[in-house]
This record gives C-alpha cells, sequence and structure tokens, in this order.
C-alpha cells in the first residue's frame, strides 16, 4: 500500500492507493469524523485481485479544501468523489462508502449511473435514517465528540471510536494515532463542525437525503451491516434493501459500525465475492 496526493481540480485528496492498475479498480470513501485510514485492514488484501484506492473526502483526514466549502458542502463533495475518480482514469468501477461516505457515493453514482456498475454501502444511518432517528444520534456525536477535539488524545479517540464498535478490541492502535495527527491541523476542527452542523440542519440536507429515492439505485448493490451497529440501525437496512431494485443485504454478527476493520477477514471475503460476480 502507497500513499499519493493526487491533484484532484487543484486539491491535493490523500489516498491509499494498492493492486494492479490494470484490474478492476474499487474507489473507497470513509465517513465522517474519520479518513481512508479505516480501511487499512482492507486495502492490501483486496489489492490481490483488484487495483483499490481509499481517498480522504473533501474536508476530511489530509485533503485540505483551501478555503470554507458552501453550505452545504454535500455538492462539493460529492463532485470531488466524481472529480478523483477521473483523475484516477476509472472507467468502469465499485464505488463503496461508510456512513456518511455512502450517502455521498450514492449522490456520486446518480451522476455517473455509466461508469459504477457496482455498489456497496457500508452501515450508513445518513443514507437510511429516518430524519427522527438521525437527529438525536447526530446531535449525540456532536455534542459527544466537538467539545474534546481541542485535546484529542490517544485516550479520547479510543473512547470516541469504543462508542461505535462491537468489541473495542478491534480497533487498530495505529489508527488512533493517525485520526491524532489529522486533528491536529488547524482547519480541521471548523470543517468537521460545518459537516456536522448542515446535517442537522434537515431542511437545508433535505435535497441530498436519498431514504427517498432508492427505488433509482438499480444497479447491483451490496448493502453490509454491523447487527449491532448502535447509530445505523439493522432495521432501517433490512427496509431500505426491499425497496432497492438490484440489491442484497450482508449482514455481519458481532459487529458494529466500522465493520472494515472489527471483522475485516469477514468484510474483503464479502467484498471480494461480491466484485467477482
Amino acid at each position: 500500500m502507497l500513499v499519493r496526493f493526487l491533484d484532484v481540480g487543484g486539491i491535493k485528496t490523500r489516498c491509499l492507493i494498492a493492486g494492479n492498475e490494470s484490474a478492476y479498480p474499487i474507489l473507497f470513501i470513509h465517513g465522517m469524523t474519520y479518513a481512508a485510514d479505516i480501511w487499512m485492514r482492507n486495502v492490501d488484501d483486496l489489492a490481490r485481485d483488484y487495483y483499490v484506492v481509499a481517498a480522504d473526502m473533501l474536508g476530511h483526514g489530509f485533503t485540505n479544501p483551501g478555503k470554507p466549502l458552501g453550505n452545504p458542502s454535500i455538492p462539493q463533495k460529492v463532485d470531488h468523489v466524481i472529480a478523483l475518480a477521473d483523475a484516477l482514469g476509472f472507467k468502469k468501477f465499485c464505488l463503496s462508502g461508510s456512513s456518511y461516505g455512502a450517502l455521498i457515493v450514492v449522490l456520486a453514482y446518480l451522476k455517473m449511473r455509466e461508469r459504477v456498475n457496482k455498489l456497496i454501502i457500508n452501515g450508513s444511518g445518513t443514507a437510511f435514517s429516518t430524519e427522527e432517528a438521525l437527529g438525536p444520534y447526530l446531535e449525540r456525536t456532536f455534542n459527544n465528540v466537538f467539545p474534546n477535539l481541542a485535546k484529542s488524545t490517544r485516550e479520547m479517540w479510543h473512547q470516541a471510536l469504543s462508542k461505535g464498535v462491537y468489541d473495542p478490541k478491534t480497533i487498530p492502535e495505529e489508527l488512533l494515532y493517525i485520526v491524532m495527527t489529522y486533528f491536529a491541523q488547524p482547519w480541521l476542527t471548523a470543517a468537521w463542525a460545518q459537516s456536522m452542523h448542515e446535517l442537522m440542519q434537515f431542511e437545508l440536507v433535505r435535497p441530498y437525503r436519498i431514504l427517498h429515492r432508492l427505488g433509482e439505485i438499480d444497479v447491483k448493490t451490496m448493502v453490509v451491516w454491523g447487527r449491532e451497529d448502535p447509530g445505523a440501525l439493522y432495521q432501517s437496512a433490512v427496509d431500505a434493501v426491499k425497496r432497492m431494485p438490484n440489491a442484497h443485504l450482508e449482514t455481519i454478527d458481532k459487529c458494529g459500525h466500522m465493520i472494515m476493520f472489527e471483522q475485516a477477514e469477514q468484510y474483503n471475503k464479502a467484498v471480494r465475492k461480491f466484485v467477482a460476480h
């Protein structure tokens, strides 16, 4: 696995990259707060068969937009994902998003249907929860995380991640120090707060919700969910898949919100099987 900063429309975009460039591509987009490193247990393994890129979303990790994004920032993040696929030269590829990143990748798919021929949605309350369920969860998350961002210690991030996983022992130790490093950048706390605040303004972001557009997602789709996810409720995934024309649900037991590293072996196996067929 290599770390590269790609020029995407003038924005230096941090990517984790592995595999043969001639192989079928998979592009992974993380969720709110974290960055491409949540896929650290997946990139090299899947790169044995595919060309794998995990990117820091616009305004997250080490992908500094250079200026405040518009409000809402969702359209800019969607366009950045599309521009990243352009920069990578991806013609036909699998697009995979986790949590908030799943909302971004679905919106990106809806703008480039002819290029995304496989879609993976990983544990996403932002995509599948109702406003009534999502609102209190976002408020709790903001109130738990924001006051502590100035500290940004290893212990603080371990505690924050522990609230979303089934077994805290699965949290990669190196991830904690990477998160501390990117939140040491002066611009990131403000960018994070902006993204959280806009999600809590439902009238502002309602045009970008996808719960009412599930019937439009007709590409072959795998929805992966940790049965014990405390924020993205399992029943919301069950209900959503029933409304999607070409989707199936992959349930991972004894797993919370961070499927990709909590149950990395099982997750990689599911992705490999899905992409191969």
